[in-house]
């Protein structure tokens, strides 16, 4: 991910079926949890401005 996209994430598109796991530190260290496939919204609102990188499940 780019670093402007560090710690700003409001809301969120998983163009794919995959399940996709959010984190909060870069280099997918502090797990927030999964999003699932196809998810388009906004984050839970306690993840609001602290997701800074994602890894798939494939």
């Amino acid at each position: 991910m780019p670093t402007w996209f560090n710690d700003l994430a409001t809301s969120a598109w998983n163009r794919t079926s995959v399940t996709v796991n959010i984190f909060k530190n870069a280099h997918q260290g502090g797990y927030l949890g999964p999003m699932p496939g196809w998810f388009k919204g906004n984050l839970n609102s306690a993840h609001n401005n602290m997701m800074s990188s994602v890894d798939s499940l494939c």
